[in-house]
């Protein structure tokens, strides 16, 4: 049985004061930085942020086993936010892409989320590839399972099945009615059950690697 098969899923109950100790942890050091930059000159304040950006970028991109080039993806996000010309962006689309989908978050940070924002994120974060049927921008359709696997042709194994494509709207609509409603501190830790909640549909098509 797949944890989205479990008949309380996705109301997963737990014990929220047990979180209260982190989420405390993780404000007083957000205060603290954001104490720390507003003390930098204005061109070490937009230095701090491109740098933050940056790494978010390359952690991000390497969870989804793409290693991007360091000096690509600060090229553009420099462009992206305006400290450089335009034609300063990376030629790399990946790299280009991702910086892109960092500062469109940035900037949307206080914006309610919708389906349609998450459609422009993922266009962004997946760059369109020559004789790569995949669809972007939209939740995923269609009847193929989509399924987490490893090792070998003939000797994979299945780590999880994700729901049919038919309940995605279902599944994303229940989070993001969470997320619009929730204290920003929480949604940021990802392992809670909401965080859970909006990893388990796989919501859009994904290009395979390797």
């Amino acid at each position: 049985m797949w944890i989205r098969q479990r008949p309380d899923w996705p109301t997963f109950s737990f014990d929220a004061s047990r979180l209260a100790s982190a989420v405390a942890e993780y404000r007083r050091r957000a205060e603290a930085l954001a104490g720390a930059v507003s003390q930098l000159a204005v061109d070490d304040r937009w230095e701090a942020l491109v740098d933050l950006l940056v790494s978010e970028a390359i952690k991000t991109s390497a969870i989804e086993g793409e290693q991007l080039d360091r000096a690509s993806v600060r090229s553009s996000i420099k462009a992206y936010i305006g400290l450089t010309p335009k034609d300063t962006l990376s030629r790399d689309p990946r790299a280009d892409g991702i910086a892109a989908l960092m500062v469109s978050v940035r900037d949307n940070v206080a914006r309610p989320l919708d389906a349609a924002l998450l459609g422009t994120w993922q266009t962004m974060a997946i760059p369109e590839r020559p004789f790569h049927a995949l669809e972007r921008g939209v939740f995923r359709r269609g009847d193929a399972p989509m399924l987490i696997v490893s090792g070998y042709i003939g000797k994979q194994r299945v780590h999880y099945e994700a729901p049919p494509a038919s309940r995605v709207p279902q599944e994303m609509a229940r989070f993001l009615a969470w997320y619009n409603a929730t204290d920003p501190a929480i949604k940021l830790m990802g392992h809670t059950p909401p965080g859970l909640a909006f990893r388990t549909p796989r919501a859009a098509e994904r290009p395979r690697h390797g």
